[in-house]
């Protein structure tokens, strides 16, 4: 049985920078020739160890970001305007890219695809709405929607 890092996720092996112990053959034959592992000496162990640990700080880091950015959201609040069919409703929807256009205005950079609409928007009015930043980061922006 051999050591070996796994550079790819291998089925009924383990997942990528796993380590695990392979048949030989196995090891040569197939993990290594296709790039799939590299055999765990103390130099490449060192190496993954420091990869994960420079990951780990560069999670810190975009959720430190996320953070700032929910609160720049969160501060903010958009009043958008937008033609009337009569004196509520709202010609059209406002979409979530006119969101991100108006927070964009606003000095915050944020994906159309990050804004989660629960409902669309038809009438004038104040509105909540999610921003998602990162799978546990999300954010809420105020919006007052008027006609002109």
């Amino acid at each position: 049985m051999v050591k070996v890092i796994l550079k790819t996720d291998v089925p009924g092996q383990g997942k990528k920078d796993q380590i695990i112990e392979a048949s030989e053959g196995y090891v040569r034959n197939y993990l290594i020739p296709k790039g799939k592992a590299i055999i765990a000496n103390s130099s490449a162990v060192e190496s993954l160890e420091a990869e994960k640990k420079r990951n780990l700080l560069n999670q810190k880091n975009l959720e430190n970001n996320f953070r700032k950015i929910k609160k720049e959201i969160e501060d903010i609040d958009i009043e958008i305007k937008r033609k009337l069919i009569n004196e509520e409703k709202l010609f059209g929807t406002l979409s979530q890219k006119e969101i991100s256009e108006a927070l964009l205005k606003k000095g915050v950079t944020v994906s159309a695809k990050q804004i989660n609409l629960k409902q669309p928007i038809k009438a004038v009015g104040e509105y909540d709405v999610e921003v998602v930043l990162d799978r546990n980061i999300k954010a809420n922006l105020k919006i007052k929607v008027v006609g002109e």
